[in-house]
């Protein structure tokens, strides 16, 4: 199998496709996904935008080296979007692959082996400084590398600059049945009280477990050595989950908020867009009407008829209107299927909220210009608010 390959050099004379053979051993190479490739005496970071049995070069083809993300960042529909671009945008096809992720996942790796089996700690490679793969040129040391990688004794880890971590939290499961908590708790002695607390807790709350540890800190009124005595008792098994960080925590709606009726002129409006939504068509409605006429309420229904399709949305608003009002009709309309894209986020919120989005988590997608480049599958519907604005 061949990958057809942007490389990430933003130049016209590298502004084409390369072609790379994809060893056996590489799996998981598809439409999207981010790779390194040898290119001249560098390794480069590249979008693989093809896929073919065949290549019309005469020469052997360079392997491609690393695949870089279990799941494609780039879905096929936005590659093919870049190629659309580049042909009527003055730019070149790289820098546009890159603006559709977020700026954190635009920063230049750093590619670090490191030793997973025993044997493979000891081998000299590993003794003294991290290897960094970047100084690994040597063809033989290449080959002794991915031989490392394909047997599973070492692993690649991407250290990146100015990359936002994701974001993790301890949590608690519990190892044994209630009666035996209960019976844990009165065999206690009187003055261990941290402990009691913390088996009360398991006792009167059994059935929410797991719990976060600062939740557990908080119900239970026990520290990080309560804790982890717990765990070396048996009594808790400890591990770490990955969390999102929420952009849209302050604007939890009212969960007995009525449904709105339209008016006339809506329900009007929507029926004109139902159908069309229905229908799967692609058509174009002009939704006129001035500030407080009720567009946003039409937008809403008008979205709720593309989930009930089993289709996803997007909704694209100026940065100016992208105003906490917004923000909390729209989340107390859908609830944990909601997610925003724009500038106003921090690099860990906005990198959180992408993966939401490509891992199919989320139903609608709310934000501003860049938002367009949402790695959003199935859309019944987009909405371009306040589409006059200059923005």
């Amino acid at each position: 199998m061949i990958a057809q390959v942007i490389v990430d050099i933003a130049a016209k004379q590298t502004d084409r496709i390369f072609e790379y053979h994809i060893p056996d051993e590489l799996g998981g190479v598809e439409i999207g996904s981010r790779v390194f490739v040898p290119f001249g005496p560098r390794k480069l970071q590249g979008f693989v935008v093809g896929l073919s049995e065949k290549s019309k070069y005469k020469g052997k083809l360079k392997d491609l080296l690393l695949v870089v993300d279990e799941m494609p960042p780039l879905t096929p529909e936005l590659v093919k979007l870049s190629a659309d671009l580049a042909n009527h945008v003055f730019s070149y096809r790289i820098t546009i692959l890159k603006a559709m992720l977020p700026r954190v996942m635009r920063a230049n790796y750093r590619k670090i082996l490191t030793p997973v089996s025993a044997k493979a700690k000891k081998m000299p490679l590993f003794q003294g400084d991290p290897v960094d793969l970047s100084d690994i040129t040597d063809v033989k040391q290449v080959t002794f590398v991915r031989k490392l990688l394909r047997n599973a004794d070492a692993k690649i880890e991407y250290l990146v600059e100015n990359r936002a971590k994701v974001k993790t939290q301890n949590q608690y499961l519990l190892t044994e049945d209630k009666a035996e908590y209960v019976k844990i708790y009165n065999a206690l002695r009187q003055n261990a009280v941290k402990q009691k607390q913390l088996l009360m807790d398991i006792i009167e709350n059994y059935q929410k477990y797991p719990k976060f540890q600062d939740s557990l800190e908080k119900d239970a009124q026990v520290n990080t050595s309560t804790l982890t005595s717990a765990v070396k008792k048996g009594w808790l098994k400890k591990r770490t989950v990955e969390v999102y960080r929420d952009p849209l925590s302050g604007f939890n709606g009212d969960p007995k908020k009525k449904a709105i009726t339209l008016n006339d002129q809506q329900q009007n409006a929507l029926n004109e867009i139902t159908p069309v939504i229905n229908e799967r068509k692609a058509q174009i409605f002009l939704l006129e009407g001035i500030t407080g006429s009720g567009k946003t309420e039409v937008y809403l229904h008008a979205i709720s008829k593309a989930l009930k399709q089993g289709r996803n949305a997007l909704m694209l608003v100026p940065e100016i209107s992208l105003t906490p009002q917004m923000v909390r009709q729209v989340k107390a309309r859908f609830g944990e299927q909601v997610a925003v894209l724009h500038s106003g986020l921090s690099e860990g919120e906005l990198y959180d909220e992408w993966r939401r989005i490509r891992r199919g988590e989320v139903r609608v997608v709310v934000g501003a210009r860049s938002a367009v480049f949402a790695p959003l599958t199935n859309i019944g519907l987009i909405v371009i608010d306040e589409e006059h604005e200059s923005s």
